[in-house]
């Protein structure tokens, strides 16, 4: 007999006794035991992990759910900093190295008939150029000392075959390689590019893989039998067993936050356990965050440049175009005639816009009536295609109204522009252009995905329209001209990200033309010409605006030059947030003393969603050190009770 460790998703903070006859069969296992009055599910860990709570009454361990075991030390301990960092439960961390992501699904290995394994031979190096072999040779010269590099390099640089090729060197040396991508769009493209590689070497995992594959796959990677790992977000916490490099692509990117507890950042839970493994990390991008960046500058980090273009073409050349002006048209007539030129000629076309839907809500041209979500404060996206008004934050779905309810006005205005009325122009005013759409709103599974942008490569589309999903990573050969409509959208946003968001995205989008050698072309349509954001982008000047956005971050105190972190009090009534957020406020002042500036309480810049009143506090960190204890002090303390909840986000990505 023995004593263990169990860890549940909830309750949130400690960890539980339990008396094991056979402690370590249960070690590192999922198990169900008794809580309370119930049976749930946890994870079973050796006594130590157990530290002052050790002493509650033991409970016999109950049924042991798993043969092999689901974690290690090493994956446990990054867990419980993940914990600590970002401010979430153990056990809700723990829950993250699950390949389900819950301790409640069944684990069962899926059974299939044995197939031939495919394993090319890992000898022959990729054809690399010279500013490629560079790359390599300067992120693994510096491996003894578990570096990271940053691998800034021009859209159509061959970033991904630099990747390959360390790739490639890990797995020689027996060890295993993550490659974290921001899109589940892109891992259709990037699996066939590495599958030709490295064959059955190569595990997929992401959040669409259905349960069965992505099992046997975490399976695969545990026992050393697949060398690259290759997913969205969450492939960072795949069970390495002889961890030799991670790469995050497109490093820059949002999506690499996750936006449910535990907040983390894919970015840095890799920094951590890289170095905690002796790994070199990898970051790559055309337009690192301001936080790599700078950290390059100052020597914290490599860098390698890669400044051509990987089959010897030129960056496009861009324009800003003004909008048409007319009503209903979103097009301007110049791009309109430039798309059926390169129709003629057999090229491809993209045209980029940030809104998904048909419009982006309705309202009554005499009272001024909007059909607004009833749970959040925001108008409902018309989707017209299947006449439902929907709320992208809840999911709210409801009929389109003829009608005004409030005076009986009819029809309804429409309010905005989305990609599925730019798919609508194109029917109207080119009508003999094949054109495929490509949003969240289309992609509902991983295979309708595949199949819109396996359409366009084959040559079956003639124009691509889409959101940010086209930003990044994509590589169409037919490429040669970039619609970019109306990047101003993102500069309305009240939040400090959203010069280096509308740069991105305009520089990552425009870098989709021109990669095969014939000359690119972009336009640009926009009515804010003058803005300097856009100006960048269509420079594709990364440098200057690097130095102008670095002095407006040091001059208010924005990352890089201050850690952040938010606080956001929900509730379901408006006047007992407010007045705890004030309360939480004041108490918080007390304990950061000099540690940390701290910004309102606030109502957040979207009120209402999902029928919780949310307000904010924001916090600048001074001394990092100081602020950690005094923070943890509070969260100890706090006294926040349902209906109310307080969350925490260390390092936000956005401030909505």
């Amino acid at each position: 007999m023995g004593r263990v460790a169990v860890a549940f998703k909830r309750p949130l903070s400690r960890f539980y006794s339990y008396d094991a006859p056979d402690p370590e069969a249960a070690h590192w296992r999922r198990v169900e035991v008794e809580l309370g009055h119930k049976k749930t599910l946890g994870v079973c860990l050796p006594e130590s992990y157990c530290g002052e709570e050790s002493g509650f009454a033991l409970k016999p361990l109950g049924r042991i759910l798993d043969r092999d075991p689901m974690l290690d030390g090493e994956r446990v301990d990054l867990a419980l900093w993940i914990a600590d960092y970002f401010h979430s439960a153990p056990g809700e961390a723990l829950g993250l190295f699950f390949p389900f992501g819950d301790y409640a699904l069944p684990a069962k290995e899926r059974k299939a008939k044995a197939k031939p394994v495919y394993l090319p031979s890992l000898g022959e190096a990729l054809a690399l150029n010279e500013e490629q072999e560079k790359a390599v040779a300067q992120i693994l010269g510096a491996s003894g000392k578990s570096p990271i590099s940053l691998v800034h390099g021009v859209t159509g640089s061959g970033k991904t075959w630099v990747y390959a090729e360390l790739i490639r060197r890990v797995m020689l040396a027996g060890k295993q390689a993550i490659l974290a991508l921001p899109e589940i769009a892109l891992t259709p493209q990037l699996e066939g590019f590495f599958r030709e590689r490295f064959g059955d070497r190569l595990a997929v995992i992401h959040s669409r893989i259905p349960d069965a594959r992505k099992y046997a796959d975490w399976l695969r990677i545990a026992r050393g039998e697949a060398g690259l790992v290759l997913g969205a977000r969450s492939a960072i916490f795949a069970p390495l067993r002889t961890p030799g490099l991670i790469c995050l692509d497109e490093e820059h990117e949002a999506t690499y936050k996750n936006n449910q507890v535990p907040r983390y950042h894919a970015r840095t839970v890799a920094q951590v356990r890289c170095a905690r493994a002796g790994a070199p990390l990898v970051l790559g991008s055309a337009t690192p965050s301001l936080e790599a960046r700078y950290q390059a500058e100052q020597g914290r980090i490599g860098m390698v440049r890669l400044t051509r273009r990987y089959h010897a073409a030129g960056l496009p050349v861009s324009e800003v175009v003004a909008p048409s002006g007319i009503p209903g048209m979103l097009l301007p007539e110049r791009a309109v005639r430039e798309i059926a030129r390169r129709k003629a000629l057999g090229e491809q076309v993209l045209v980029y816009l940030n809104k998904r839907g048909y419009a982006s809500g309705r309202r009554c041209g005499s009272c001024g009536w909007i059909q607004g979500c009833p749970r959040c404060s925001v108008s409902l996206t018309w989707h017209k295609s299947r006449r439902r008004c929907d709320c992208h934050f809840c999911g709210h779905s409801e009929a389109v109204l003829e009608a005004c309810p409030r005076c009986g006005t009819a029809p309804l205005l429409e309010a905005g522009y989305g990609t599925e009325r730019i798919e609508e122009e194109f029917g109207k005013r080119l009508p003999g252009v094949r054109v495929g759409r490509l949003d969240s709103d289309r992609i509902r599974k991983e295979k309708d995905g595949w199949a819109v942008l396996e359409a366009f490569r084959s040559g079956a589309l003639d124009v691509l329209v889409g959101t940010q999903m086209l930003t990044k990573g994509h590589d169409f050969p037919k490429v040669n001209l970039v619609v970019v409509l109306f990047p101003e959208n993102l500069l309305v946003f009240p939040d400090f990200r959203a010069s280096e968001r509308t740069f991105s995205q305009i520089t990552q989008v425009s870098g989709r033309s021109g990669r095969r050698g014939l000359e690119g072309s972009v336009m640009i349509v926009s009515a804010w010409a003058d803005q300097p954001a856009i100006e960048w982008g269509r420079r594709q000047d990364y440098e200057a605006f690097y130095e102008a956005e670095r002095e407006v971050r040091r001059r208010f105190d924005w990352p890089p030059f201050a850690k952040m972190m938010r606080l956001v009090l929900r509730g379901p009534s408006q006047p007992a947030v407010k007045a705890a957020a004030e309360k939480l406020g004041g108490e918080l002042a007390q304990r950061l003393g000099e540690s940390a500036i701290l910004l309102g309480p606030a109502p957040c810049l979207l009120e209402r969603v999902k029928n919780h009143w949310r307000h904010q506090l924001v916090l600048k960190i001074r001394d990092e050190k100081a602020f950690r204890a005094a923070i943890r002090g509070f969260r100890e303390g706090v006294k926040v009770r349902p209906p109310l909840y307080l969350e925490f986000d260390m390092d936000p990505m956005d401030m909505l």
